[in-house]
């Protein structure tokens, strides 16, 4: 076997089997099983870039999902949601600023002031602001700029500050640039032959840009055509349900002038209805002389929901125009979305029973739109979710279940929500999974009167960050053990500070030192004393020269509350462990509420509660297809309805304090055998 043959044989046991690919879209098309369509995202960047992507929006995604695109998800190949923000591409500005160190301030009496101002890395504006508080100044500045602070260029010769009372108060403090300089020091000189020196507080520059809107346009096809005195109707062939905005019309005539209409006519209960969705006076004009020429060809419409367009047009006693031409046109969207990982991702839409997902990046959108740069995107063709099912209404859901004794369990987390019947979701925390049994089966959902609600639960739904407590490991060394190895001991801790019994993911370093390649070794205390402790990592402790993210080191989701890290440094200077967080894969409760009782709570720790069996977990496909209400949850508390059993108090017992029990028990016995026998023998 040649190189050649030999490398396409490796890349071909490299390649997915088709029965596994297909299985992993099966799957995807299940869990999604709501959505009527989908389309493969892809981008071409080579490599495995990161940062955010824009995927454009095609006008016919919009025709089909909802009129706001709230049934829209991006799955990864993970089959994990990937959050994103639908950004609609308006004309807008973009402002950028930012605060400058004053690194120098020289002043030559009755002469100059000269401020150098460092902006700490070279920064593009277009306007100098200045912070001072002086009132009743005049002063003419000069404005340099330089990439080094030694070689300069003058920026503005004669800049004028002043603070003036006129018929108010006018605090003029901005110098406006005549073209947006890039630079990283400013050089600020103040005239001071005719009046006193002024002092400045701090020095902003700033930017503002032009971000252009974009736009999609679509021939209308026009079909049936028909005559109603003086009015002509054109049928136009548009995809039903297509967001469209605006309306222009074109023409072989060089004059015209005519009033239009847009209308939606669709079915509504049985009853045709027809939707005047906009109207406008459409002319043009064209003559020799461009100063009487003229024309109006567009108007605007509000958005059809899925009926037939037809433009009417009032012609009067006016032949029909010639060679009529109708373009529809919208705003065009695209979704902005983190890569991570390279994809393919699948775009889902077609829902019309989902509500629009809750993303924290929503609370950035207007910061994330403005961005200059993203990667690149692509939609593939749309095509059916062959495993499409739609979601029917839950009416049929029981909204309790039985009742339970609530004084068996021991801790309680109260819910708070609307009275509205939906439904809901929570995500637990990492301090419920310290108090949970490790297969959650003792979580209940409960109202006032003491019934449960019956719930579905993913066991994996999001990850959560705990802080781990960084302490010098002081166990007795290793016989043999170098003394250039530093030993760390790190405790999980809680919000008030005990530890925690976790199911941990992951740990992530946060080192100071930006290169290093040294081995080490990552323990957990064995459940077993004989065995000594469990080894979880021994590999290479790495970081590439000049990143800084924190290193991370994967685990097998067992519960610890204490590691052990050990790092063996060489010849170094031992590494700087500033911080240590441990990454806990947390469950999300779904589940439907009436509201038909005054307070919701969860319910949380009871070793001896049995796991639940509600009937909506046959359903769970069916309720994880709507995007749940998310509810929101007190802090942990004490469940005040707790009662401890003798069992209870027996089993927490110390187990010296139970084997004095024991004794204590059997002295007593000895005891009262001792006086009975006594008695058997006076007598």
């Amino acid at each position: 076997m040649n190189a050649r043959t030999s490398t396409l044989f490796l890349a071909l046991s490299l390649l997915p089997a088709p029965s596994l690919v297909r299985a992993g879209s099966a799957d995807l098309d299940e869990a999604r099983s709501g959505w009527k369509f989908r389309r493969n995202v892809t981008i071409s960047a080579v490599g495995q870039p990161v940062g955010f992507a824009a995927l454009p929006l095609p006008p016919e995604v919009a025709a089909v999902a909802r009129p706001d695109l709230r049934d829209l998800r991006l799955i990864g190949a993970d089959s994990h949601e990937v959050p994103f923000v639908v950004d609609q591409k308006t004309d807008r500005k973009a402002a950028r600023h930012w605060d400058g160190d004053l690194a120098d301030v020289r002043s030559d009496k009755k002469l100059r002031t000269v401020w150098t101002v460092d902006f700490r890395e070279p920064r593009q504006f277009d306007t100098v602001e200045l912070r001072i508080d002086a009132t009743d100044f005049a002063k003419r500045f000069r404005v340099e700029a330089s990439g080094d602070a030694t070689g300069w260029r003058e920026l503005v010769a004669d800049a004028g500050i002043f603070d003036r009372q006129w018929n108010f108060r006018v605090h003029h403090t901005v110098i406006q640039l005549p073209t947006p300089q890039t630079a990283r020091y400013l050089r600020l000189t103040a005239d001071d032959q005719r009046s006193a020196p002024i002092l400045i507080r701090g020095v902003m520059a700033r930017i503002a840009r032009d971000v252009a809107g974009e736009r999609w346009n679509r021939r209308a096809d026009i079909g049936q055509q028909s005559d109603d005195g003086t009015i002509r109707r054109y049928q136009l062939d548009l995809p039903s349900g297509l967001p469209v905005e605006k309306v222009e019309i074109e023409s072989d005539d060089v004059a015209f002038s005519r009033y239009v209409t847009l209308i939606e006519e669709r079915e509504v209960s049985g009853r045709r209805t027809r939707v005047v969705l906009g109207k406008s006076d459409v002319y043009r004009l064209k003559l020799e002389d461009d100063g009487l020429s003229g024309e109006a060809l567009s108007f605007s419409v509000t958005a059809p929901r899925s009926g037939r367009l037809v433009l009417e047009m009032q012609n009067g006693d006016s032949p029909p125009l010639r060679n009529l031409r109708v373009t529809v046109s919208g705003v065009a969207s695209r979704v902005l979305f983190p890569v991570v990982v390279a994809g393919p991702w699948t775009l889902y839409y077609g829902n019309i029973a989902t509500r629009a997902a809750v993303y924290d990046l929503e609370m950035l959108k207007a910061r994330l739109g403005l961005s200059p740069q993203f990667i690149a995107a692509e939609l593939g063709a749309e095509t059916s979710n062959p495993r499409y099912r739609p979601v029917p209404p839950m009416q049929f859901v029981a909204p309790h279940g039985a009742a339970i004794e609530t004084r068996q369990w021991k801790m309680a987390r109260a819910l708070t929500l609307p009275k509205v019947e939906d439904i809901y979701t929570v995500t637990l925390a990492p301090a419920d999974l310290a108090v949970l049994r490790p297969d959650l089966g003792d979580l209940r959902v409960v109202g006032s009167a003491g019934r449960q609600i019956p719930f579905i639960l993913e066991a994996n739904a999001a990850e959560a960050e705990v802080t781990l407590r960084v302490e010098p490991d002081t166990r007795p060394a290793k016989r043999g053990q170098r003394a250039v190895v530093s030993r760390y001991r790190l405790t999980v801790e809680g919000a008030d500070g005990k530890a925690m019994t976790l199911p941990l993911q992951q740990l992530r370093l946060k080192v100071a030192e930006t290169f290093f390649s040294r081995p080490a070794t990552l323990t957990a205390p064995s459940h077993d004393p004989r065995h000594g402790d469990r080894v979880l990592f021994s590999r290479e402790l790495f970081r590439q020269a000049g990143q800084r993210d924190p290193v991370q080191l994967n685990l097998d989701g067992g519960r610890y509350d204490t590691l052990f890290l050990q790092i063996e440094e060489g010849d170094n200077a031992p590494l700087t462990l500033e911080k240590a967080r441990a990454i806990v894969s947390v469950p999300r409760v779904v589940f439907k509420l009436k509201s038909e009782e005054d307070s919701y709570r969860l319910l949380l720790g009871n070793e001896r509660a049995q796991s639940p069996r509600y009937d909506i977990q046959s359903l769970r496909r069916e309720v994880l297809a709507y995007s749940a209400v998310p509810a929101s949850l007190a802090p942990l508390e004490s469940n005040p309805a707790h009662r401890r059993s003798a069992a209870d108090y027996f089993q927490s017992a110390p187990p010296t304090l139970a084997l004095w029990g024991v004794l204590l028990v059997a002295v007593v016995g000895l005891l009262a055998l001792t006086v009975r026998l006594l008695k058997k023998t006076s007598v």
